[in-house]
């Protein structure tokens, strides 16, 4: 059996925990990628192992999800990189792939995809209906997001805050919140961001300060039976500046049969035809969305939901089923197919 080696920046996914569903830190279907790329890698007798099992030295294929900063390259083996983060996030990484000779780099970002060294691929999913058709959808509208923050011109985190803030004066009823962090203070400027690796910390500065959410419901241990609760999903991106970067927030929503108010992706309608959601920068003010939600009727809201269900069966949902995009990808590293 030949060997390739995974290789994360989470260590707590070592020792395979990465493949296995059930890890107590594998929540919401973020290792089925992963099992997936196993699955098919096997297929054409490759054992694809963490880097700790699988080591560089035993390893054909060595596979990065994202680049610590102090990356070295091996040249002897069949490097392969995942570039998952736009470069708002993780900037040297773009650096590193451009100055380094991978064999493969697979990215989102289509402006620097040519099919020689740089290849799309989307970030893609199982198909799932289980939460979709939940008849009790009793619940206004809901946001799933940690509470984060960076000094950037392309950031968006700071027009969650801007959606938060109105939610708590006008409509706390109408909105629910949930995530990471909401209930803890969040220093956003250097050298201060050295402590938000503090929780209790930040715990009991936002005591302090009072900067409790009336809104806040808490963290979530699963986000698409979460969701199934909500007419109305809002999927903000960290940016909303980079085309083509369409992350799951958006397919969490379809998933769950709640229409979602995406802001993300300037040309989100290229990928997914846009009487599946409404597009947030489409309205002057909140309250004029705010005014479109509540004049729908449930007839319109099974309209979103048709469509949805009818792009997730299309072939235009191909690029974002996992069985499929796998498929593409293994192709691509193995045999030089596009």
């Amino acid at each position: 059996m030949k060997k390739a080696s995974l290789v994360l920046q989470d260590k707590f996914m070592l020792n395979n925990n990465i493949f296995n569903k059930n890890y107590y830190l594998n929540r919401d279907q973020t290792s089925d990628r992963y099992i997936e790329l196993k699955n098919q890698f096997l297929k054409f007798g490759y054992d694809l192992s963490t880097y700790d099992i699988n080591n560089f030295e035993n390893a054909e294929i060595i596979i990065y999800i994202d680049l610590p900063r102090d990356f070295k390259p091996n040249n002897s083996k069949k490097e392969i990189l995942f570039l998952g983060e736009n470069e708002m996030i993780s900037k040297h990484q773009y650096k590193i792939a451009h100055n380094n000779s991978f064999s493969k780099v697979f990215t989102w970002n289509n402006e620097i995809v040519d099919n020689e060294k740089f290849f799309k691929y989307n970030f893609s999913y199982y198909l799932d209906f289980e939460n979709f058709h939940r008849k009790d959808r009793n619940k206004f509208s809901v946001m799933i997001n940690s509470n984060k923050y960076i000094n950037h011109v392309n950031e968006i985190y700071s027009e969650r805050i801007k959606l938060i803030d109105w939610f708590e004066k006008n409509e706390t009823k109408n909105f629910d919140l949930f995530g990471e962090g909401w209930n803890k203070y969040l220093f956003k400027f250097y050298p201060f961001t050295f402590f938000n690796r503090f929780d209790s910390v930040r715990i009991l500065l936002n005591k302090i300060f009072k900067n409790n959410f009336k809104v806040y419901k808490g963290k979530v241990s699963d986000k698409r039976s979460t969701l199934s609760n909500y007419k109305f999903a809002f999927c903000f991106e960290n940016s909303g500046s980079y085309s083509g970067y369409i992350t799951e927030k958006i397919f969490d929503a379809f998933f769950s049969g709640s229409i979602p108010i995406y802001y993300g992706a300037p040309d989100i309608e290229n990928y997914i035809p846009n009487n599946c959601y409404i597009d947030y920068r489409e309205f002057k003010s909140i309250q004029e969305l705010m005014k479109k939600l509540k004049s729908m009727n449930s007839s319109q809201i099974i309209d979103y939901q048709n469509n949805i269900k009818s792009f997730i069966k299309s072939r235009k949902f191909d690029q974002f089923e996992l069985k499929h995009s796998t498929t593409k990808i293994i192709q691509t590293i193995l045999f030089d197919k596009i």
